[in-house]
Protein backbone atom coordinates (compact mmCIF):
# COMPACT_ATOMS: atom_id res chain seq x y z
CA UNK A 1 0.00 0.00 0.00
CA UNK A 2 0.61 3.67 -0.40
CA UNK A 3 1.82 5.04 2.70
CA UNK A 4 2.33 8.52 1.91
CA UNK A 5 3.98 10.54 -0.84
CA UNK A 6 7.79 12.48 -0.70
CA UNK A 7 8.82 15.51 -2.37
CA UNK A 8 12.01 17.01 -2.42
CA UNK A 9 11.68 20.95 -1.79
CA UNK A 10 14.38 24.02 -1.59
CA UNK A 11 13.22 25.71 1.60
CA UNK A 12 11.70 23.31 4.28
CA UNK A 13 10.31 25.97 6.10
CA UNK A 14 8.53 28.03 2.71
CA UNK A 15 6.91 24.58 1.96
CA UNK A 16 5.37 24.01 5.10
CA UNK A 17 4.03 27.41 5.50
CA UNK A 18 2.53 26.83 1.90
CA UNK A 19 0.92 23.36 2.65
CA UNK A 20 0.17 24.78 6.01
CA UNK A 21 -1.87 27.55 4.87
CA UNK A 22 -2.90 27.15 1.82
CA UNK A 23 -4.10 23.79 1.61
CA UNK A 24 -4.56 23.09 5.39
CA UNK A 25 -2.33 20.66 5.99
CA UNK A 26 -0.74 19.70 9.51
CA UNK A 27 2.36 19.66 10.02
CA UNK A 28 2.27 16.52 12.35
CA UNK A 29 5.94 15.80 12.77
CA UNK A 30 9.67 15.64 11.77
CA UNK A 31 12.79 13.34 11.43
CA UNK A 32 15.54 12.93 9.28
CA UNK A 33 17.74 10.27 7.87
CA UNK A 34 21.33 10.96 7.63
CA UNK A 35 24.84 9.46 6.85
CA UNK A 36 25.44 6.31 6.15
CA UNK A 37 21.62 5.00 6.07
CA UNK A 38 21.01 8.55 4.12
CA UNK A 39 23.91 7.93 1.21
CA UNK A 40 22.88 4.21 0.70
CA UNK A 41 19.31 5.20 0.46
CA UNK A 42 19.32 7.37 -1.60
CA UNK A 43 22.17 6.31 -3.89
CA UNK A 44 25.04 9.32 -3.25
CA UNK A 45 27.36 7.19 -1.55
CA UNK A 46 29.74 9.05 -4.17
CA UNK A 47 28.89 12.45 -2.95
CA UNK A 48 32.00 12.95 -0.92
CA UNK A 49 30.30 14.38 1.93
CA UNK A 50 27.53 13.02 4.32
CA UNK A 51 24.34 13.30 4.06
CA UNK A 52 21.35 14.27 5.74
CA UNK A 53 17.89 14.79 5.07
CA UNK A 54 15.33 16.41 6.67
CA UNK A 55 11.66 15.95 7.00
CA UNK A 56 8.24 17.52 7.46
CA UNK A 57 5.42 15.40 7.78
CA UNK A 58 2.13 16.81 7.22
CA UNK A 59 -1.43 15.18 7.04
CA UNK A 60 -4.69 16.04 5.02
CA UNK A 61 -7.68 14.01 5.97
CA UNK A 62 -6.47 10.01 5.91
CA UNK A 63 -3.62 10.92 4.03
CA UNK A 64 0.24 11.80 4.68
CA UNK A 65 3.05 13.82 2.65
CA UNK A 66 6.63 14.24 3.16
CA UNK A 67 8.56 17.29 2.47
CA UNK A 68 12.61 16.85 2.26
CA UNK A 69 15.30 18.69 2.39
CA UNK A 70 18.94 17.79 1.44
CA UNK A 71 21.58 19.01 3.67
CA UNK A 72 24.98 18.70 3.07
CA UNK A 73 24.47 17.67 -1.03
CA UNK A 74 25.08 18.97 -4.43
CA UNK A 75 23.07 22.44 -5.29
CA UNK A 76 19.14 21.50 -5.55
CA UNK A 77 18.22 21.19 -9.32
CA UNK A 78 15.50 23.42 -10.45
CA UNK A 79 12.39 21.82 -12.26
CA UNK A 80 12.56 22.63 -15.86
CA UNK A 81 10.79 25.69 -16.39
CA UNK A 82 9.00 24.76 -19.79
CA UNK A 83 8.30 21.53 -18.30
CA UNK A 84 4.58 20.20 -19.36
CA UNK A 85 1.75 17.78 -18.06
CA UNK A 86 2.64 14.83 -20.74
CA UNK A 87 6.55 15.29 -19.80
CA UNK A 88 7.18 12.00 -18.15
CA UNK A 89 8.55 13.68 -15.09
CA UNK A 90 5.33 14.93 -14.72
CA UNK A 91 3.49 13.98 -11.17
CA UNK A 92 1.16 15.19 -8.89
CA UNK A 93 -1.08 15.05 -6.32
CA UNK A 94 -4.74 14.87 -6.28
CA UNK A 95 -6.27 16.97 -3.37
CA UNK A 96 -10.12 16.44 -2.81
CA UNK A 97 -12.34 19.79 -1.94
CA UNK A 98 -15.72 19.28 -0.50
CA UNK A 99 -16.54 22.73 -3.05
CA UNK A 100 -14.31 23.46 -6.08
CA UNK A 101 -15.12 26.98 -6.30
CA UNK A 102 -14.55 27.71 -2.27
CA UNK A 103 -11.11 26.38 -3.18
CA UNK A 104 -10.62 28.00 -5.72
CA UNK A 105 -11.47 31.36 -4.42
CA UNK A 106 -8.83 30.12 -1.27
CA UNK A 107 -6.30 29.89 -3.68
CA UNK A 108 -6.97 32.83 -5.01
CA UNK A 109 -6.17 35.09 -1.69
CA UNK A 110 -2.22 34.12 -2.25
CA UNK A 111 0.61 34.05 -4.75
CA UNK A 112 -0.38 30.44 -7.05
CA UNK A 113 1.28 29.98 -10.33
CA UNK A 114 -1.87 28.51 -12.29
CA UNK A 115 -1.14 25.82 -14.96
CA UNK A 116 -5.16 25.95 -15.72
CA UNK A 117 -6.62 29.28 -15.83
CA UNK A 118 -10.06 28.02 -14.01
CA UNK A 119 -11.49 24.98 -12.37
CA UNK A 120 -13.11 22.40 -15.09
CA UNK A 121 -15.33 20.53 -15.02
CA UNK A 122 -15.26 17.16 -17.23
CA UNK A 123 -18.88 17.03 -19.71
CA UNK A 124 -21.26 14.68 -20.27
CA UNK A 125 -20.27 12.58 -23.02
CA UNK A 126 -17.03 11.06 -20.76
CA UNK A 127 -17.27 8.36 -18.01
CA UNK A 128 -15.80 10.82 -15.63
CA UNK A 129 -18.17 13.25 -15.93
CA UNK A 130 -19.14 15.99 -13.82
CA UNK A 131 -15.62 15.28 -12.21
CA UNK A 132 -14.00 18.99 -11.83
CA UNK A 133 -10.34 19.90 -11.50
CA UNK A 134 -7.44 22.67 -11.20
CA UNK A 135 -3.95 22.33 -11.39
CA UNK A 136 -1.71 24.67 -10.05
CA UNK A 137 1.98 24.70 -8.78
CA UNK A 138 3.26 24.59 -5.25
CA UNK A 139 6.51 27.50 -4.42
CA UNK A 140 9.23 24.84 -5.80
CA UNK A 141 7.34 24.11 -9.54
CA UNK A 142 5.58 20.77 -7.99
CA UNK A 143 2.29 20.61 -9.72
CA UNK A 144 -0.70 20.00 -7.53
CA UNK A 145 -4.37 19.06 -8.00
CA UNK A 146 -7.78 20.36 -6.82
CA UNK A 147 -10.76 17.62 -7.83
CA UNK A 148 -14.00 17.46 -6.48
CA UNK A 149 -16.28 14.80 -7.15
CA UNK A 150 -19.61 14.18 -7.67
CA UNK A 151 -22.34 12.34 -6.09
CA UNK A 152 -21.33 8.86 -8.00
CA UNK A 153 -18.26 9.29 -8.30
CA UNK A 154 -15.17 8.81 -6.32
CA UNK A 155 -14.20 6.56 -3.45
CA UNK A 156 -17.48 6.98 -0.88
CA UNK A 157 -14.78 8.47 1.88
CA UNK A 158 -15.10 11.55 0.04
CA UNK A 159 -19.27 11.27 0.30
CA UNK A 160 -18.91 11.18 3.81
CA UNK A 161 -19.52 13.82 7.14
CA UNK A 162 -16.37 14.93 6.36
CA UNK A 163 -15.34 18.59 7.57
CA UNK A 164 -13.65 21.13 5.86
CA UNK A 165 -12.48 22.43 2.67
CA UNK A 166 -9.67 20.40 1.57
CA UNK A 167 -10.43 16.69 2.50
CA UNK A 168 -7.55 14.39 1.50
CA UNK A 169 -5.40 13.10 -0.97
CA UNK A 170 -7.53 10.90 -3.23
CA UNK A 171 -4.27 9.39 -5.81
CA UNK A 172 -0.71 10.40 -6.91
CA UNK A 173 -0.60 11.18 -11.17
CA UNK A 174 2.10 9.94 -13.38
CA UNK A 175 2.74 10.38 -16.80
CA UNK A 176 3.72 6.64 -18.52
CA UNK A 177 4.77 6.10 -22.40
CA UNK A 178 2.60 3.24 -21.96
CA UNK A 179 -0.24 1.54 -19.83
CA UNK A 180 0.72 -2.07 -20.28
CA UNK A 181 4.24 -1.53 -20.21
CA UNK A 182 4.09 0.22 -17.17
CA UNK A 183 1.73 -1.64 -14.97
CA UNK A 184 3.84 -4.70 -13.78
CA UNK A 185 6.45 -2.80 -12.04
CA UNK A 186 3.35 -1.88 -9.61
CA UNK A 187 1.80 -5.19 -9.73
CA UNK A 188 5.33 -6.67 -8.28
CA UNK A 189 4.19 -4.65 -5.16
CA UNK A 190 1.08 -5.63 -5.14
CA UNK A 191 -1.05 -2.98 -7.24
CA UNK A 192 -3.84 -4.24 -9.45
CA UNK A 193 -5.93 -2.07 -12.03
CA UNK A 194 -8.87 -0.65 -10.37
CA UNK A 195 -10.61 1.46 -13.19
CA UNK A 196 -9.84 3.10 -16.46
CA UNK A 197 -11.30 6.05 -18.32
CA UNK A 198 -10.25 7.79 -20.74
CA UNK A 199 -10.57 12.27 -20.69
CA UNK A 200 -10.56 14.38 -23.92
CA UNK A 201 -12.19 17.62 -24.92
CA UNK A 202 -11.44 21.66 -24.64
CA UNK A 203 -11.91 21.41 -20.66
CA UNK A 204 -8.94 18.74 -20.57
CA UNK A 205 -7.46 20.64 -22.64
CA UNK A 206 -7.72 23.76 -20.41
CA UNK A 207 -6.93 21.27 -17.80
CA UNK A 208 -3.62 20.55 -18.33
CA UNK A 209 -2.72 22.93 -20.97
CA UNK A 210 -1.74 20.21 -23.72
CA UNK A 211 -3.40 21.18 -26.87
CA UNK A 212 -5.66 18.19 -28.34
CA UNK A 213 -4.91 16.49 -24.91
CA UNK A 214 -6.55 12.89 -25.16
CA UNK A 215 -5.62 10.50 -22.49
CA UNK A 216 -6.26 6.71 -20.95
CA UNK A 217 -6.24 7.44 -16.93
CA UNK A 218 -5.80 4.22 -15.10
CA UNK A 219 -5.90 3.94 -11.61
CA UNK A 220 -4.15 1.18 -9.50
CA UNK A 221 -4.51 0.35 -6.11
CA UNK A 222 -3.41 -1.78 -3.48
CA UNK A 223 -5.28 -2.11 0.46
CA UNK A 224 -6.31 0.81 1.96
CA UNK A 225 -4.24 4.56 1.08
CA UNK A 226 -4.35 6.66 -1.76
CA UNK A 227 -4.15 5.29 -5.30
CA UNK A 228 -1.59 5.76 -8.62
CA UNK A 229 -2.92 7.09 -11.59
CA UNK A 230 -1.44 6.61 -14.91
CA UNK A 231 -1.99 8.87 -17.29
CA UNK A 232 -1.21 7.43 -21.06
CA UNK A 233 -1.47 10.55 -23.77
CA UNK A 234 -2.74 8.99 -26.91
CA UNK A 235 -2.55 12.54 -28.68
CA UNK A 236 -0.35 14.15 -28.27
CA UNK A 237 2.41 11.42 -28.48
CA UNK A 238 3.94 11.46 -24.53
CA UNK A 239 6.57 15.11 -23.84
CA UNK A 240 10.42 14.02 -23.02
CA UNK A 241 11.75 11.42 -21.25
CA UNK A 242 12.78 11.69 -17.65
CA UNK A 243 16.44 13.09 -17.41
CA UNK A 244 18.95 10.42 -17.01
CA UNK A 245 20.57 12.97 -14.55
CA UNK A 246 18.17 13.25 -12.14
CA UNK A 247 19.45 12.81 -8.40
CA UNK A 248 17.13 12.30 -5.38
CA UNK A 249 18.30 15.79 -3.95
CA UNK A 250 16.76 17.61 -7.64
CA UNK A 251 13.48 19.45 -7.10
CA UNK A 252 12.26 17.25 -9.99
CA UNK A 253 12.47 14.37 -7.28
CA UNK A 254 8.91 12.53 -6.21
CA UNK A 255 8.64 9.10 -4.67
CA UNK A 256 6.20 7.16 -3.33
CA UNK A 257 6.21 5.15 -0.20
CA UNK A 258 5.21 1.38 -0.41
CA UNK A 259 4.91 -0.65 2.43
CA UNK A 260 5.40 -4.54 1.27
CA UNK A 261 5.91 -7.84 3.47
CA UNK A 262 8.88 -9.82 2.51
CA UNK A 263 11.27 -7.12 1.39
CA UNK A 264 13.86 -9.19 0.12
CA UNK A 265 11.77 -11.28 -2.10
CA UNK A 266 11.12 -7.55 -3.84
CA UNK A 267 14.32 -6.87 -4.09
CA UNK A 268 15.04 -10.05 -6.04
CA UNK A 269 11.89 -9.12 -8.68
CA UNK A 270 12.83 -6.08 -9.29
CA UNK A 271 16.50 -6.65 -10.21
CA UNK A 272 15.17 -9.72 -11.96
CA UNK A 273 13.26 -7.59 -14.04
CA UNK A 274 15.84 -4.98 -15.12
CA UNK A 275 14.41 -1.67 -13.27
CA UNK A 276 16.94 0.95 -11.90
CA UNK A 277 17.70 0.77 -8.55
CA UNK A 278 18.84 4.29 -7.16
CA UNK A 279 19.67 2.76 -3.71
CA UNK A 280 23.17 1.23 -3.22
CA UNK A 281 22.07 -0.98 -0.87
CA UNK A 282 18.86 -1.92 1.61
CA UNK A 283 19.17 1.10 4.07
CA UNK A 284 17.54 0.82 7.82
CA UNK A 285 16.11 4.21 9.08
CA UNK A 286 13.44 5.41 12.24
CA UNK A 287 10.14 7.85 10.73
CA UNK A 288 8.49 10.41 12.86
CA UNK A 289 7.03 8.20 15.19
CA UNK A 290 10.10 6.22 16.27
CA UNK A 291 8.75 3.19 13.55
CA UNK A 292 11.84 0.75 12.37
CA UNK A 293 11.90 0.31 8.53
CA UNK A 294 14.32 -1.10 5.86
CA UNK A 295 13.79 -0.13 2.05
CA UNK A 296 15.23 0.91 -0.91
CA UNK A 297 14.42 3.58 -3.76
CA UNK A 298 13.73 2.48 -7.38
CA UNK A 299 12.43 3.86 -10.46
CA UNK A 300 10.09 2.04 -12.80
CA UNK A 301 10.46 1.96 -16.30
CA UNK A 302 9.49 5.35 -17.20
CA UNK A 303 11.86 7.05 -14.37
CA UNK A 304 9.29 7.34 -11.92
CA UNK A 305 10.70 6.71 -8.11
CA UNK A 306 9.31 4.20 -4.91
CA UNK A 307 10.60 3.51 -1.92
CA UNK A 308 9.83 0.02 -1.48
CA UNK A 309 10.18 -0.48 2.69
CA UNK A 310 9.17 -3.13 4.89
CA UNK A 311 8.49 -2.50 8.41
CA UNK A 312 10.66 -3.89 11.38
CA UNK A 313 9.16 -5.82 14.37
CA UNK A 314 10.95 -3.89 17.80
CA UNK A 315 14.26 -5.27 18.55
CA UNK A 316 15.07 -5.93 15.07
Amino acid sequence: MISRVAITVKDLARSVEFYSKVLNFTHVGSYAIKSPAANRLFGMVNEGQKLSVEFAVMSLGDEIIELMEFQASATTGEIPSDSASNDLWFQHLAIVVADMETAWEHLKMFDIENISPTPQTLPSYLDAAGISAYYFKDPDGHVLELIHFPTGKGASKWHGAKEGLFLGIDHTAIVVRNTADGVPFYQNLGFAAESQTENYGPQQEMLNQVKGARQLITRLASGQGMGVEFLDFINPDTGRPFPKSTHPHDLIHWHTVIEVDELRAIVERIGEKGYEVVSTEIAAFSDWKGDRYRGFIARDMDGHAAMICEKLTPGF
